[in-house]
């Protein structure tokens, strides 16, 4: 649906290629956040241990840079249901020409 999906985490970015490759099945690319400088831009950082980390938020952004979606939860199904719910919204209103 001409999307592309990254992921970026601030947990363990010593692990990132590991992580990508065994949960994220090598499906999309995982990218590291040390200190979670990203996440703390899009104000989605939570601390755990005393540690500053990035909590689980989707994103859907349009081409032209609109924030369609911005989900908060830490259970990963609900992302995928509503981040391809989003996708699919936008493609149904900018249908590609091919």
């Amino acid at each position: 649906m001409h999307a592309t999906v990254i992921g970026v985490t601030a947990g363990n970015t010593d692990q990132v290629s590991d992580f990508s490759k065994l949960e994220c099945r090598d499906k999309f690319a995982v990218a590291a956040d040390p200190g979670a400088k990203v996440a703390a831009q899009y104000q989605t950082t939570m601390q755990m241990k005393g540690k500053t980390l990035s909590d689980r938020t989707s994103y859907v952004i349009a081409p032209n840079g609109d924030i369609l979606l911005s989900y908060t939860d830490r259970n990963p199904d609900t992302h995928i249901e509503k981040a391809l719910a989003a996708v699919k919204q936008y493609d149904a209103a900018h249908p590609q020409t091919n």
